[in-house]
């Protein structure tokens, strides 16, 4: 999750110092260490594998269109892999979320204040 060029948040993270990656390997530092733990050991894992699919499924798809051939993108399996990786990231969603509950909810619990004032 990289915030985009231009937008408060990107421009904030910029400010406190949380941006040490660069244009090639861009990432920034979360305030707390269970969430970027979390996201470095967790959620690119994740990412990665979903990644490496799509890069394949836009190779064999640039060979077709070469070739002039089609029909070698087998939808159903490219289906029940999604839906593999979408299982993979709300389990591992829920489970931090759930290990997590009680400090996220103490942390949120002045802007629910605020909101409701």
């Amino acid at each position: 999750m990289i915030p985009y060029d231009g937008t408060p948040i990107k421009d904030h993270l910029a400010r406190e110092g949380r941006l040490p990656g660069d244009v090639l390997n861009p990432d920034y530092d979360f305030l707390d260490p269970r969430l970027a733990v979390f996201c470095r050991e967790t959620l690119r894992g994740i990412t990665a594998a979903s990644n490496a699919v799509l890069f394949d499924v836009v190779e064999q798809l640039a060979d077709e269109c070469q070739a002039g051939t089609s029909g070698s993108i087998d939808s159903g399996r490219l289906r029940l892999e999604a839906a593999s990786f979408v299982s993979d990231l709300l389990r591992e969603r829920n489970g931090f979320v759930s290990l997590n509950q009680r400090e996220l909810l103490r942390v949120l619990a002045p802007d629910v204040a605020a909101a409701a004032g």
